[in-house]
């Protein structure tokens, strides 16, 4: 008295399929590469501070994003708020000296304890008009330089 139901399937094209898979699993990898982590402690010295923020730049510069983990380090001796405020202060201050990178998301967490800051490069469009700028400027800068000899500037396209 009771019908069995129609089975129900869906046919699918094995290689598109197995596309969409590699496709996916490449912007995946794609996305995780394209953010940096970097992990200081609140009473980082110097030295080694200087060090790190000469990393976020080179990063920032290459367009990546840059996530950065403070935190107390086990064993290691407590930062006072002035100190943790500093270093604060000098992050944000080595990504502002980095054209066109900027803080992507407010700081989670707190100061002294467990924060993370989140910052973003360039976009790929900025870094090319900022080479391009930059190789005009050259181009300029050696024209008048010519001119100043007595030289004909060279044609510049």
């Amino acid at each position: 008295t009771h019908e069995p139901h129609a089975a129900i399937c869906r046919i699918i094209d094995n290689a598109a399929a197995e596309a969409a898979a590699a496709e996916a699993e490449k912007q995946a990898r794609r996305k995780a590469v394209d953010t940096k982590e970097l992990e200081l402690s609140w009473s980082i010295a110097g030295h080694d501070l200087q060090h790190k923020l000469r990393r976020l730049r080179e990063f920032l510069e290459k367009g990546l994003n840059v996530e950065i983990i403070m935190a107390k380090k086990k064993g290691g001796r407590k930062a006072t708020v002035e100190e943790a405020e500093r270093v604060v202060a000098q992050v944000r201050e080595a990504v502002a000296s980095v054209d066109g990178a900027k803080e992507s998301r407010k700081m989670d967490g707190d100061v002294g304890g467990l924060a993370r800051l989140f910052f973003e490069g360039p976009s790929e469009k900025k870094r090319k008009k900022k080479k391009q700028e930059q190789e005009q400027a050259r181009a300029q800068a050696e024209a008048e330089a010519q001119c100043q000899e007595g030289e004909q500037p060279a044609a510049t396209a």
